[in-house]
């Protein structure tokens, strides 16, 4: 008579076959993880990055990242793809179809050929330091990221990467072509060094953009290429309790206009963080950017161009300046006083920053009145920047923020609008980021 039992050889055998695919999907799983960034944004704009004008309307509006990361790590390389989605709330009707609003942030594989030496080549966010010439933009919902290859070194001593990039606009049969991208050829060399008490790093951007003429019927035609450099480094000292940064920048070069104006440029900071507490840290600094006079006539370009950092992390959250905007301008002087307080699940913080114009501003009043080129004063405002966190579960946060800008008259004349009337914002975000598979 058969039976449907199972006996114990039988058993031994299933389980057998069935552990080695059990220890394989582990490792597979070991090897790959899963993972999201959903954050939905509020904001309440009235005066960001530009000053309002008498009976504006304030902007409100909520935006939102959905992003999607896989990557993939083994022995021999590592594989990222990371999907995104950018749109505003109601942009798009409820029962549509396509929208386009998809796309690659990041597509790159890292081949080690040793435990030293790497290439990652693809498309990948960028950044370096305190994200002040690379960054990745992360407060913009979209972010930023190069095409790009990068060879690495690694010992127990230094870091070295070398950074290489050449845009076009698409694959054509002749002639080269850059009018998508910030730039149409890049090279770059960062190394940094740690030891006990100082960070040490140094930054080499040799940044190519193209000049353009225009053919017989008024097409763009490839130019020849211009190339900017932009050279220094940054150190950050820790002496007992307290940590020092000190960072300067140099951009020489030509710029990919019609006159081929020299660069000559330059980008200093200096700040210093000391906790006041078990809970506080107070930072005092200042950062000044070189700019073009107002009341000369400049046969060089001496704005600094902070290229691709995350400019929104600096110079006020209201990105008045170099977010976007403020580029070949009076450049900026920014004195600035911050303060973090953390205690358990939340995070205060609040800066206050004077701004200053580097260099001369046309006092746009006594020019309409008299006809007289003289500088207006260099104060261009005061702004306060206030934001708190709290840390809701594992994966999710909650954060806010709001800033307020006392412009001057002086501000007006760089920006337009009205130096009177009041110019704030708001916003409010919560943000997800689970760990679907691994992590």
């Amino acid at each position: 008579m058969k039976t449907n039992s199972i006996t114990i050889q039988q058993r031994v055998k299933i389980l057998g076959a069935i552990i080695p695919l059990l220890l394989l999907s582990s490792n597979l799983l070991a090897q790959f993880t899963m993972s999201g960034d959903i954050r939905p944004r509020a904001e309440y704009r009235n005066g960001y990055k530009t000053l309002v004008s008498p009976n504006h309307d304030a902007a409100t509006f909520i935006d939102q990242r959905t992003r999607m990361n896989l990557n993939f790590m083994s022995q021999s390389y590592t594989v990222k793809v990371s999907l995104q989605d950018i749109r505003v709330w109601g942009s798009q009707p409820q029962l549509n179809t396509t929208d386009g609003l998809t796309s690659l942030h990041e597509g790159w594989g890292e081949v080690f050929f040793s435990s030293r030496i790497s290439l990652k080549t693809g498309r990948q966010e960028i950044a370096y330091d305190d994200h002040r010439i690379f960054g990745n933009v992360g407060w913009a919902q979209q972010a930023r990221s190069h095409d790009a290859a990068i060879f690495k070194i690694k010992s127990e001593d230094y870091t070295a990467h070398l950074g290489l990039a050449y845009n076009q606009d698409g694959a054509s049969l002749s002639g080269t072509i850059a009018n998508n991208s910030s730039y149409k050829a890049m090279q770059y060399l960062w190394f940094n060094r740690k030891l006990s008490n100082l960070n040490a790093s140094f930054l080499f951007l040799n940044n190519g953009k193209q000049g353009y003429i225009l053919d017989t019927l008024g097409n763009i035609t490839g130019g020849q290429d211009y190339y900017s450099q932009t050279f220094g480094g940054r150190l950050e000292f820790k002496p007992a309790n307290a940590t020092i940064h000190l960072a300067g920048y140099l951009q020489r070069g030509e710029e990919a206009d019609v006159a081929h104006t020299a660069i000559e440029a330059y980008n200093l900071k200096i700040d210093g963080s000391l906790p006041l507490s078990d809970n506080f840290k107070a930072t005092l600094g200042v950062e000044l950017l070189s700019g073009n006079s107002e009341l000369e006539a400049n046969t060089k370009n001496h704005a600094f161009n902070p290229f691709y950092g995350t400019n929104h992390k600096f110079n006020g959250h209201m990105d008045y300046f170099f977010v976007g905007n403020h580029i070949n301008s009076v450049g900026l002087n920014d004195y600035f006083l911050s303060g973090v307080y953390k205690k358990g699940a939340y995070t205060f913080a609040a800066d206050l920053h004077f701004f200053q114009s580097n260099t001369d501003v046309l006092d746009d009043k006594e020019f309409a009145s008299t006809g007289k080129s003289i500088a207006a004063n260099n104060h261009l405002g005061t702004e306060i920047d206030m934001s708190l966190a709290y840390s809701v579960a594992n994966g999710v946060s909650l954060k806010m923020g709001y800033s307020y800008l006392k412009p001057t008259e002086t501000l007006s004349y760089l920006k337009g609008g009205s130096h009177d009337e009041r110019n704030d914002w708001a916003w409010l975000m919560i943000v997800f980021k689970p760990s679907f598979i691994g992590g």
